[in-house]
Order: C-alpha cells, then sequence, then structure tokens
C-alpha cells in the first residue's frame, strides 16, 4: 500500500522529472490565470479611465434639475445618497456697450461637479472674480492672462449694475461641449432665484430610475455623454439598466478557460492510462491514483495561479501604460473587489476541473490490454482505411477532447468576430470622421444676422468664407399632380378647397450664395445641365433621389445617386415638368401662414443629379435643414427681388491663415452673443475629439478581443500537443505500417477541418436564432468583417492543430513506438 504522504511526493516528484510532458498543462492553467486577471483589471481599469475621461470633459454630474423643489431632491434622497450644486443665472453681461451673454455663479459643489478643466489661474473665491474660457479671452480683445481687471455691466431683468471682475482663472473651453449652459462668466458667492440643481450620485443607475420612479423626468436633463453610453431602458417600468457586454465577457474567460485546460488534463490522463495499470499491479489502490493526479493538479493550479496573477499584472499594467502613452490619457490601474471575486472564482473552477479527470483515472481497470488491442485490432485497420476514415475516428475516440475543442474555437468565433468588427468600425468611423470639413459653421434662424456683419466676416484675411441665404417656399408647376404617389405629401396646409389649382405643393427652399463662383465650380465638377442663373427670375434645380409607394406616402429621399444605389429594390421618381426650359410658380410665404399670397414664375435654366458629394459640399448644396425633394438656387438678384427676410442663414469658414482664426472667432462670438438663436459649430474641435474618442474605444476593445482570441489559440494548442503526445505509440505505428508524414498531417489537417466545419455551423444558427434572421436572407446581413475573422480564424486554429502533432513526427518511428 501506498502511503499518504507518499502520494504527495510522488506527486512533486512526477511534475519534476516529467517536466516537458507537466509544462503543457501548466502553461494552459498559467494562460487562463493571466487572461481572467487580466480581464479583471483591464475592465475595472478601462471602466474608471473612461469615467474620467468622461466627466472630466462633460461633468461629474448626473442630472440637472431646472428650479428644483424641496420635495424632489428629499425623494431622491430617500433612494439614494445624492450631492447636490447649484449654478445660480446671475444676468446678461455687457462689455464696452456690447453683449457677451449670461454671468453665472456656481457654488462649491456645482465647481466640482462640472469639472472645469483650468488653463491658467485658480477658481474664484469671491463675487468680485471670475474665470472665462480660453476663446471667450478672443470675444474679449484682451490678452490671454489671468490676474487683469475688467469692467462688466450685469443686467439681472431688474436693474444692471456696473463693477470691476478680476480675471483669475482661464478654463479649456466648455461651451461646445457641456449639454448645459454654465454662461460665458463665471463667479461666485451670488445666489439668485433663477438657479439649476446639478446633483451627483455614486450610483448614478440609481439616480436616473429615481427619477423615472418618482414621475418627474419632464423637468430634468440627463448627463447623457458621462453616462449613456452604459445603460439603455428595458422593461415595462422603462428603467435604466446596465449595457455592458464586459461584465459577462470577464466571467466568459474563466469558465471557457478552463473547459480548455479540462481537456488538456483529460488528454494527460489517458496518455498515462497504461502507468495507472502498472502502478495498480503493484499495490496501489483507485482511490490513490485519484489522489495522485488531484495532488499534481492542485500543485499546479497553485503555482500557475501565483505566477499567472503576477504576470496578469504586470501585463495589465503594461497595456494600461500604453494606452497612457498613445492615447494621452490616465494611467490608473484598478485592483478593486471585483478582482478577488473573479480570482475566487477562478481556483475553485480550476479545483473543480482538476477533480473531473481524476475520477477517469480512478475507474481504470486492472486488466487493461491496451497494447493488445493496438497490436491485434488497429495495426490490421490501418492498412484498409483511408485519410477521411482515420479523422473520423480521431473525432469519435476523443469525444471530451473533441468537444472541449469545439467549446473553446466556439468562444474563439465569437472573440474574432468582436475584434473585426471593432478594427472595421474604426476604419469605417474614421473615414467618416477624418474627412475635410469646414472649420467652422454658423445656423441662424428667425432673427436675421445684419449685413454688415456679414460682409465683415467675408472679408476678414486668410479665411473663406461662404453665407448662404434661404428661404422656404412652396412649388407648383403644371405636372405636379402627375406622380400619383407623391398627393399625399403634397397636401397644402393653406386655406384652400381641393378643387384649388394650388391644393397640391411642393415645400422647398430657395438658396443664394454669396460666394456664387464657388458653387458654380462644384456644379460644373458634377456634370450639371444647363448653366446657373444669371438673370432675373431664373432658378438651378438640384434633383434628389427619392422613392414611391403605392399608398400615397413617400420614403428614401436621397441627396445623391451613390447613396440611393444601397437600396437595390426602388427605382427613383422621375417627375415631368422640371426640366431646362420649364417654368415653376414660386411662393415665398413666412412660415405658419395661412394665407397662399402671390405667386412669382420663374425659369428653369439648370439641373443636376449629383453622383456624389463630398462633406463640404453636402454642406453647401443641402444644407443642414434643406426639406423636399428639390432644392431651388438663384442669383443675388432674383433672391433680394422677392426675399425681404432670410427664414435661414448658414455660414461656412474655413482657416487658412492660423492667425486669422483669432480675428474669426472674435467676430463669430460676437454675433453668437448678439443673436441667441444662432448655433456655432467648431468642427474641427468637434472632429478631432471624435477621432480621440473613437481611438479610446478601439484601444479598448482590440485590448479585450485580442487577449481573448490569443489566449483561446494558444488553450488549443495545449490542448492537442497534450494529445498528440498521449497518441504518439499510435502516431508510431501509423507510420509503421508505411504511411507518409504527410498522409498523418493530412488525417489532421482534415480532423481540424471538421472540428471547424463543426463550429461554423453551430455559430451560424446560434446568429440566425438571436438576431431573428431568416436563414435565406442571412447572406443580406453578412459583414466583410465577420467572413474575414471566420476565415482568419480558421486557418490560424487549423494550423495550429496540426502543427502540435507535426512536431511529434521530427521522432523516429522506434521512439514513437516505444512507451515512456
Amino acid at each position: 500500500m501506498f502511503k499518504q504522504n507518499y502520494i504527495q511526493k510522488l506527486a512533486f516528484d512526477n511534475i519534476r522529472k516529467q517536466k516537458k510532458f507537466y509544462k503543457f498543462i501548466f502553461v494552459s492553467l498559467l494562460t487562463t490565470f493571466i487572461l481572467s486577471s487580466l480581464i479583471a483589471i483591464l475592465y475595472a481599469s478601462y471602466e474608471e479611465i473612461s469615467y474620467r475621461e468622461k466627466y472630466t470633459r462633460y461633468g461629474k454630474w448626473g442630472l440637472v434639475i431646472d428650479c428644483e423643489s424641496e420635495n424632489e431632491l428629499k425623494s431622491l434622497k430617500k433612494d439614494c445618497s445624492i450631492t447636490s450644486g447649484h449654478i445660480y443665472r446671475v444676468g446678461d453681461v455687457n462689455y464696452q456697450g456690447k453683449s457677451l451673454g449670461e454671468m453665472t455663479s456656481l457654488d462649491n459643489t456645482a465647481l466640482d461637479l462640472t469639472s472645469l478643466q483650468l488653463k491658467e489661474g485658480r477658481f474664484p473665491q469671491n463675487a468680485s472674480e471670475i474665470i472665462l474660457e480660453e476663446d471667450r479671452m478672443v470675444g474679449l480683445n484682451i490678452p490671454h492672462k489671468v490676474n487683469q481687471t475688467i469692467e462688466l455691466t450685469v443686467n439681472d431683468g431688474n436693474h444692471q449694475q456696473t463693477l470691476p471682475y478680476k480675471i483669475v482663472g482661464i478654463v479649456k473651453n466648455y461651451s461646445q461641449i457641456y449639454s448645459i449652459s454654465l454662461g460665458s462668466f463665471i463667479t461666485v458667492n451670488r445666489p439668485t432665484s433663477n438657479y439649476q440643481t446639478l446633483v451627483y450620485s455614486k450610483d448614478n443607475l440609481q439616480l436616473w430610475n429615481s427619477v423615472i420612479t418618482n414621475q418627474f423626468e419632464d423637468r430634468i436633463q440627463y448627463n447623457m455623454e458621462t453616462y449613456g453610453g452604459n445603460y439603455k431602458r428595458m422593461g415595462d417600468d422603462s428603467l435604466y439598466q446596465y449595457d455592458d457586454y464586459s461584465l459577462y465577457f470577464r466571467y466568459v474567460i474563466v469558465i471557457v478557460g478552463f473547459i480548455g485546460v479540462l481537456g488538456t488534463m483529460i488528454s494527460s490522463v489517458s496518455k498515462r492510462t497504461e502507468n495507472f495499470v502498472l502502478m495498480r499491479a503493484i499495490g496501489a489502490t483507485s482511490k490513490q491514483i485519484q489522489k495522485l493526479i488531484v495532488y499534481e493538479g492542485l500543485l499546479l493550479i497553485i503555482i500557475a495561479g501565483i505566477i499567472g496573477v503576477v504576470c496578469g499584472l504586470i501585463l495589465s499594467a503594461t497595456i494600461l501604460y500604453l494606452y497612457h502613452s498613445l492615447m494621452n490619457g490616465v494611467f490608473l490601474m484598478v485592483v478593486n473587489q471585483m478582482f478577488y471575486v473573479q480570482l475566487a472564482i477562478s481556483f475553485i473552477v480550476a479545483v473543480i476541473v482538476n477533480f473531473i479527470p481524476s475520477f477517469e483515472a480512478y475507474f481504470i481497470p486492472l486488466t487493461s490490454k491496451v497494447h493488445q488491442s493496438i497490436k491485434k485490432h488497429k495495426v490490421r485497420k490501418i492498412r484498409k482505411v483511408t485519410v477521411p476514415s482515420l479523422a473520423l475516428r480521431e473525432l469519435t475516440d476523443n469525444k471530451t477532447a473533441s468537444i472541449s475543442l469545439i467549446i473553446l474555437l466556439m468562444v474563439g468565433i465569437m472573440g474574432s468576430t468582436m475584434l473585426f468588427s471593432t478594427i472595421g468600425t474604426y476604419t469605417d468611423n474614421l473615414k467618416l470622421f477624418d474627412v475635410e470639413d469646414y472649420d467652422y459653421t454658423m445656423e441662424n434662424f428667425d432673427n436675421p444676422i445684419s449685413q454688415d456683419e456679414l460682409t465683415a466676416l467675408s472679408q476678414i484675411k486668410g479665411v473663406s468664407t461662404q453665407i448662404v441665404h434661404n428661404h422656404d417656399i412652396q412649388i407648383y408647376w403644371e405636372d405636379i399632380t402627375e406622380e400619383k404617389s407623391l398627393l399625399y405629401g403634397r397636401q397644402n396646409h393653406f386655406n384652400l378647397e381641393p378643387e384649388s389649382k394650388y391644393y397640391y405643393l411642393e415645400t422647398s427652399g430657395l438658396f443664394y450664395y454669396e460666394n456664387q463662383a464657388v458653387v458654380e465650380d462644384i456644379l460644373l465638377a458634377h456634370h450639371m445641365e444647363g448653366r446657373f442663373p444669371e438673370n432675373e427670375d431664373e432658378v438651378f434645380i438640384v434633383k434628389e433621389f427619392w422613392n414611391a409607394h403605392e399608398d400615397g406616402s413617400r420614403s428614401g429621399g436621397y441627396y445623391t445617386k451613390k447613396q440611393f444605389d444601397e437600396d437595390k429594390n426602388d427605382s427613383y421618381i422621375q417627375e415631368k415638368g422640371l426640366d431646362i426650359g420649364d417654368e415653376v410658380e414660386i411662393f415665398t410665404n413666412d412660415w405658419g401662414s395661412r394665407e397662399l399670397g402671390k405667386s412669382h414664375r420663374m425659369k428653369i435654366v439648370g439641373t443636376i443629379y449629383f453622383d456624389d458629394v463630398t462633406q463640404k459640399e453636402n454642406h453647401l448644396i443641402f444644407g443642414p435643414n434643406s426639406g423636399g425633394m428639390y432644392q431651388f438656387l438663384t442669383n443675388k438678384q432674383t433672391y433680394q427681388k422677392y426675399i425681404s427676410k432670410d427664414t435661414e442663414q448658414n455660414i461656412y469658414c474655413d482657416v487658412n491663415d492660423y492667425d486669422a482664426q483669432f480675428t474669426l472667432k472674435k467676430q463669430l462670438f460676437e454675433i453668437k452673443d448678439r443673436y441667441p438663436d444662432v448655433v456655432y459649430n467648431d468642427l474641427k474641435s468637434a472632429q478631432q475629439l471624435s477621432i480621440i474618442t473613437l481611438k479610446e474605444i478601439t484601444f479598448k476593445d482590440i485590448s479585450f478581443f485580442g487577449g481573448l482570441v490569443f489566449g483561446i489559440i494558444l488553450l488549443v494548442y495545449m490542448n492537442r500537443k497534450i494529445k498528440a503526445m498521449a497518441r504518439k505509440h499510435q502516431i508510431g505505428l501509423y507510420r509503421a505500417i508505411g504511411m507518409t508524414k504527410k498522409q498523418i498531417v493530412m488525417v489532421y489537417t482534415l480532423y481540424a477541418f471538421v472540428i471547424y466545419l463543426i463550429n461554423l455551423v453551430i455559430y451560424t444558427l446560434l446568429s440566425i436564432s438571436l438576431s431573428n434572421i431568416h436563414f435565406l436572407n442571412m447572406l443580406d446581413h453578412i459583414q466583410l468583417s465577420q467572413v474575414l475573422s471566420v476565415i482568419s480564424l480558421g486557418i490560424i486554429a487549423i494550423f495550429v492543430i496540426v502543427f502540435a502533432v507535426y512536431s511529434e513526427l521530427k521522432n523516429n518511428i522506434l521512439e514513437s513506438i516505444s512507451h515512456d
């Protein structure tokens, strides 16, 4: 009988003396522990880094309430622990006779929750001190420095007061990215009755759901920029829930990783079957053999676990430092409670997995006839069978190992699909973001900017400016009723009877460009028909591609033929009466008018269908708020003849000289301050921020999914390597009866191909069932990134499986047939 301490000593000696064999089990365990700790640390670290980056840009506050009542805050405090701060609206500001926006006062909590980033100086400490954003210094036309005093006139609606204010700090621009208005000038210690309340809670999800359950959601605004990406509304009660794949991803790593280890350990037991039979023959009991395997596994688990966690920490720190260096982000490594929970789960699963192969060894009979069955049965059969039949036998004789391989590769396919999808999304979005566009734009409605101010903008040296005037119009032409499918959408809102000639009208816009030559060059480059209007009462029509349905509704308006062609099942509408030489009647009624007014007859002198447009051309020709099927372009004299007040004005600016941007910004801010409805867009900064955010997300996802795929491939190799070592004797017999190395490689290549084919079938069925796509329509939904990911992983997986066997073919035949 083997004594208990002898079993433990034997387990230790087996590992020490047979390092070549046990190293593959060790590496499998090590890989799983590294992946488990790596994912746990990266998940927690990226979550915290992402949160810090977002609240640095968009504020830490979770929601804002307009002039909240005491009951609303009490309701929120009952459900969760909250912190609240106030933004007080002090009044409108005038400086040297110019209106320059609003002054606000923030209490200390609000200053913290807004997360304003100081470029110079400090935050205000009393009501006579202010901070400004960078661009506001340009608008004031004062030196870019702190500790200077300016006189401001503040009007709170009841009275105005002129006082000196000391600029104590300059902060990064916030107006363009914050979803709430912080004012142009920020001070402290000036509470008013007009205020907003910023609310923050460590449990933001609970905070938002408390608003919903207490039913005052209509009076609040969520900070979607900071928190919205993590939540989605679900269920009958429409409450917010976490929407983050990483929560499940980290546990999948543990389970799948140890499934790979299980396959490896079962293969190791089958390799040592004869050794266990000999041990039984010299007096070892089944229970002692089982304990031997358990002790060996526990020893490997402890060593691999310790080294794996250390390696996981080092690798995590390396990846996070790389992220910090490449993305200029925060360097932060978080090891929180969830890391220890996942580590504990990993050890528990590893121990459970370790016990499973020990039961296989426990039931090995003493009378096992391994050698005889190979000599008398398998050798004779090998001479008769083919490569496909041997591959099939490899699959059926090793069911457990094959199943674990299938599960590993299934998760590998999912991981590689998401990896390629991440890369594809990055490249697609980068093309969208990284396009040539205007540096600054401005949209104005209702109260037109004066022509003197527009002229001053267009005359700034070093800046290319295009100013577009637009007025809503109604159009009538003789054949407007010919296309029956469009009549439903053309029923007018004027006080006209259906029998009236003008009952059906097309809504559109009449455009006039101050820099007309630029637009003419664009139209010529896209092969327009006819010419641009030169005389009075002439128009040029930009025709879009539209689809119509038999029920009278129209849909599918596309600016270009390229966009339209993506909708393969439809054909576009070509209406009569809108060709060169035809005439249209245009009504220039103001928006909301119930009376149609007088019509103006105009002649069509040119038309165009665009094949494709650049981002700049899209802005110019179609505008941000264009509507209708057609855009009507005209010249200055025609536009000013009939239009006295623009419905909409759009300003597009490109900076050609760096120094000119300060003059441009100064004038743009002055316009913005004088016209409250103006929408100012710093497209250049927004584009840069979008690209930075895209790169951050891509880096995080690649490190997640790339680590998973690499770990899965390594586990597949270890699984097959142990199995190849276990079947070394069988491979030697194949060679002894005349099979070439090439034939043996073909057997395992075919085996790997069948395994991967099974995975593809399962993956396809799962995809169809989860996405509710009909099998016949599946091809329409397959993306190139999915195909590439499946093919790439398939090639790598087949290579790894075959390579694990090929390394055993380097031994000579006698070494392969002999027993260890």
